[in-house]
C-alpha cells in the first residue's frame, strides 16, 4: 500500500515536471514564431513590392503611392535609406531620336540603382526634335514610369534648326564660324561639320560644340528646369552597375552642398582667357583647383602682389554625373555668358569649366567630392569606373562586362539580378 502511494506520488511529479516544460516550450516557440513571422513578414513584402514593381515596369503600368514609398524604406538595409525630396529632376541629353537605344539602356540601368526608389522626374534635353508620333517616345516614357519623363528642345523655338541659329548671327560672326569649319560659308554647315578654335587644339563637331555651349550657358536658364532647385546630371552613356547604397541626392540637400560630384580631376585649362573671364565676372581669380584630404575643391590663390599666377592650371570636374544646387548656378549667369559670348561653338569653354570654377570662387566649402565622403556609385564611363581612367573595366565596353561575351569572365550583370531581369535586352551599348 505504501509503495502504492509513493509510485503515485512519483507519477504526480513527473507529471508537474512535464506539464510545466510544456508551457516554457510554448513560450519559446510562440517568442520565435514572432520574430520569423515578423521576418518573413518583412521579407514577403520586400520581394512581392520589388518583384511586383520590377513586372510592371516591363508593362508600363505601375502605380506607387506616397504611402507605398515611405513603407519601402522600413524595410531596405540600413545602408539603403531614400528620402525622396521635391524640386529634384533628374537630367541628361541627346542629340536626338537617333539616340534611343542608348537612351533606353542608360534609363532602364537608372531606374534599377536608384530611381525605383525616389521617383524622379527625368528631362531629356534633346538638339533636334522627336516627332510626336515617334515610338520611342512613349517606350522611354513607359520604361520610367511612375517617374514623368519629358523630352525638351534645347531651342526656345521646337522648331528651330541649325539654319535657323545659324541666322541669329551677325554677319562676322558667321563668317568666322565658317573659317573655324574650314568652309565659305555658313550655308554649307551641318551637325557633322568639323570646327576648330583658337586655343583649343583638337576638331570638334558643331554637335559637339553645340552641347557644350548649351550646358554652360543655356541650361541653368531653361524654363524647363524652373521648378527644380537640384538637378542630377547624368551622361547618356553613364552606365550603372550595381544598384547605388546610399542616397547622393539626399546627402547633397542635407548638407546644403551646391556641388556634390563623382570624378575630379578629368580635363583642365591652361588658357589664361580664363583668368580674364573670371576677373570680368567676379573681379577677381584663381590660379589652380585642388581637392583637400577630406574632399572639397579648394581654390589656389596667387601670392603675388599684383595677382601673378606663377603656374595657372585649372583642373576640372569631371561632367558625366554630378549634382548641382540650381539656385546657385543661376545666380552665376554672368560668368556663363562671359565665358561663352565671344566664341560660339565653342568646345572649350564648356559644361566642366561652367561647373567647376563658379564652386571654386563663391562656395568651395560646398562642392563635395562623392568618393571621399564615401558613395561609389560605380558608374561605368568610357570603360572606366566613375570615369577614372585608374579604375578601368574589363572587358571594354559595358555590353561585353554587362553580358560576358569572350568568356573571360563571369557576366558582370548576372551579379545584379534586378537590372539583369529587367534591362537584359536593352543592353547594346559599349558605353
Amino acid at each position: 500500500m505504501q509503495n502504492r502511494y509513493y509510485n503515485y506520488i512519483v507519477l504526480f511529479g513527473i507529471f508537474v515536471i512535464s506539464l510545466s516544460n510544456f508551457f516554457i516550450v510554448m513560450e519559446d516557440d510562440t517568442t520565435t514564431n514572432h520574430k520569423v513571422s515578423q521576418k518573413l513578414s518583412r521579407s514577403r513584402f520586400y520581394h512581392n513590392s520589388k518583384t511586383n514593381q520590377k513586372k510592371a515596369l516591363k508593362k508600363g503600368r505601375v502605380v506607387v503611392d506616397d504611402s507605398r514609398k515611405e513603407e519601402a524604406v522600413v524595410v531596405v538595409d540600413e545602408r539603403k535609406k531614400y528620402r525622396r525630396h521635391d524640386g529634384v529632376a533628374v537630367v541628361t541629353k541627346s542629340q536626338g531620336p537617333k539616340d534611343l537605344n542608348r537612351l533606353k539602356q542608360m534609363l532602364c540601368l537608372f531606374t534599377q540603382a536608384y530611381n525605383k526608389e525616389v521617383w524622379y522626374d527625368i528631362i531629356i534635353f534633346t538638339t533636334e526634335p522627336w516627332p510626336d508620333t515617334f515610338f520611342g517616345v512613349t517606350l522611354l516614357q513607359e520604361l520610367v514610369y511612375p517617374a514623368t519623363l519629358t523630352i525638351v528642345p534645347e531651342m526656345t523655338n521646337t522648331t528651330m534648326t541649325l539654319r535657323d541659329v545659324l541666322q541669329t548671327m551677325t554677319r562676322q560672326e558667321a563668317q568666322t564660324l565658317a573659317d573655324r569649319c574650314n568652309e565659305s560659308s555658313v550655308q554649307d554647315l551641318s551637325w557633322s561639320s568639323e570646327c576648330t578654335e583658337e586655343g583649343y587644339k583638337h576638331k570638334t563637331t558643331l554637335s559637339y560644340g553645340w552641347q557644350a555651349e548649351f550646358r554652360s550657358y543655356r541650361l541653368w536658364k531653361h524654363s524647363a528646369l524652373t521648378k527644380y532647385k537640384y538637378m542630377l546630371w547624368m551622361d547618356s552613356d553613364a552606365f550603372p552597375t550595381k544598384p547605388w547604397d546610399a542616397d547622393p541626392v539626399d546627402y547633397a540637400i542635407q548638407n546644403n552642398l551646391v556641388l556634390f560630384f563623382d570624378n575630379f580631376p578629368m580635363g583642365q585649362t591652361r588658357n589664361k582667357l580664363l583668368k580674364k573671364k573670371m576677373m570680368m565676372a567676379y573681379d577677381k581669380a584663381i590660379c589652380g583647383i585642388e581637392l583637400t584630404e577630406d574632399g572639397k575643391l579648394k581654390p589656389v590663390l596667387s601670392t603675388h602682389q599684383y595677382g601673378k599666377c606663377e603656374l595657372f592650371l585649372i583642373r576640372l570636374v569631371h561632367g558625366f554625373l554630378h549634382i548641382t544646387n540650381l539656385d546657385f548656378y543661376r545666380s552665376q549667369s554672368k560668368f556663363f555668358q562671359i565665358l561663352t559670348e565671344t566664341t560660339p561653338f565653342s568646345r572649350q569653354w564648356d559644361d566642366q569649366i561652367a561647373v567647376t570654377v563658379p564652386a571654386a570662387i563663391m562656395a568651395p566649402q560646398l562642392a563635395w567630392s562623392m568618393r571621399e565622403h564615401g558613395f561609389n556609385l560605380s558608374i561605368y564611363h568610357h570603360g572606366d569606373r566613375d570615369g577614372r581612367i585608374q579604375e578601368p573595366f574589363y572587358p571594354k565596353g559595358y555590353r561585353s562586362w554587362f553580358k560576358g561575351i569572350g568568356g573571360r569572365q563571369p557576366p558582370g550583370g548576372a551579379m545584379w539580378k534586378d537590372a539583369n531581369d529587367t534591362c537584359y535586352e536593352m543592353i547594346t551599348r559599349g558605353g
